[in-house]
């Protein structure tokens, strides 16, 4: 584990202290879905209760199972996606377990989304029902452009959040410009940091795999983005990865094998990721690895239109329906992070992010000639996770790449 992990998860718990400590003191929290820009949040001093957040905390504990039954009880389809699952048997029951009470906050107000899935768009209105308070939705465009965003639909979504602003603005936070745009140049710096980061990443041996990027680069994005908190991580970050790389130093001793991997882990089990080493194969990369930014261009984010900025961000997100912007990252990665082979995840209760499963794996064999392996399983419900099966499909995907290797 590289020390920048520990120094993450320190700030994550951090981060969640603060909002417990905001609702002691009097101060509205906010539950948030759909991973609203959290410039805006650091900006604002708002207490925000990252729900998507806290069902994967939850459940890298463990623990989910049993809120999904809680919700499955309350006639809610188990075929629903288990982070939303997760959510409404949480905001279900007022017996929750001591660790999910350390995080969990009842919010004074809700903020919700459509992005980026049906679910996302409905499942927080259980909360609204179940905690009565006020709420507001922000609707963010489905990216039908890719890479070349449509300028009407980022200057929609600006609107979008300016309203959102307005929102809570109503309920006693207060927007100062200059914030935001400092706000903005963190998160461009974040952005810059995270370039230099993936170039490291490259190397041969690779300094860091994916279970620490989840830790480092994922928990940071998701709630740190845009503070100083969230640079500083980052500095720390490329430091180490640079470090390592000069050293020569990787994930294992003989690295052989490098995968892709593509959907949601099993994050109440990411010790599989580290599986594929017996085979001197490392995890070196993940498509959730650009969730919140990694596809911007640090140049494009302009603390002058701060609005405009956070829009496109939003906007250009890999989890955006459509699939061309995630086909196009798929094989770019491939080629140059000199990828031997794909592991897709076919998360159950998903729709949008397995749909695009076969269009990749078509891509990136097409373009590329790499193969891609797709394993059944939920990334959120253990309870749909069969061990000794995903092990034997990552077995014989493997030895075939072993054998590939050999003979190429």
């Amino acid at each position: 584990m590289l020390g920048t992990s520990l120094e993450a998860s320190k700030a994550r718990k951090a981060y969640w202290a603060r909002v417990k400590d905001s609702k002691r003191q009097g101060i509205p929290v906010v539950a948030t879905a759909g991973f609203l820009p959290r410039e805006i949040w650091h900006a604002m001093d708002v207490p925000s209760l990252g729900m998507e957040s806290l069902a994967l905390q939850v459940s890298a504990k463990q623990l989910a199972g049993r809120y999904l039954e809680i919700a499955e009880q309350q006639g809610f389809a188990r075929e629903l996606c288990a982070v939303h699952m997760t959510l409404l048997g949480i905001a279900g029951t007022d017996d929750r377990d001591p660790y999910v009470d350390s995080l969990f906050v009842e919010p004074d107000l809700i903020i919700g989304s459509t992005f980026a899935c049906n679910s996302e768009s409905k499942s927080f209105l259980y909360w609204v029902e179940r905690f009565g308070c006020p709420y507001h939705v922000v609707d963010v465009p489905i990216n039908t452009w890719g890479h070349d965003i449509a300028g009407h639909a980022v200057e929609y979504l600006a609107g979008e959040l300016k309203r959102m602003i307005a929102f809570l603005e109503q309920h006693g936070f207060r927007y100062e410009p200059a914030r935001l745009r400092q706000a903005v140049r963190n998160s461009r710096r974040t952005l810059e940091l995270w370039r230099e980061v993936e170039e490291c990443r490259k190397a041969i041996p690779t300094p860091m795999n994916t279970v620490d990027a989840l830790g480092c680069i994922g928990n940071t994005i998701i709630s740190l983005l845009g503070s100083d908190v969230g640079v500083e991580l980052f500095v720390k970050l490329r430091d180490e990865v640079a470090a390592r790389v000069k050293n020569g130093e990787g994930v294992i001793p003989d690295e052989r094998l490098r995968l892709y991997l593509v959907g949601v882990p099993p994050v109440y089990n990411l010790g599989l990721l580290d599986y594929p080493e017996k085979y001197g194969a490392v995890v070196v990369k993940s498509d959730l690895d650009f969730i919140g930014g990694g596809l911007i261009d640090p140049e494009t984010m302009d603390p002058d239109s701060p609005f405009e900025t956070l829009a496109r961000k939003q906007i250009a997100d890999i989890v955006n329906p459509c699939f061309a912007t995630k086909i196009d990252e798929a094989v770019r990665t491939v080629r140059e992070y000199r990828i031997d082979g794909v592991i897709g995840l076919n998360k159950r209760g998903c729709r949008n992010l397995p749909a695009a499963l076969r269009l990749v794996k078509d891509a990136v064999h097409r373009e590329t000639g790499r193969p891609m392996a797709i394993l059944d399983l939920d990334g959120i419900d253990s309870r749909e996770y069969n061990d000794s099966q995903v092990k034997a499909t990552i077995d014989s995907f493997m030895e075939t790449l072993v054998q590939r290797k050999a003979g190429g």
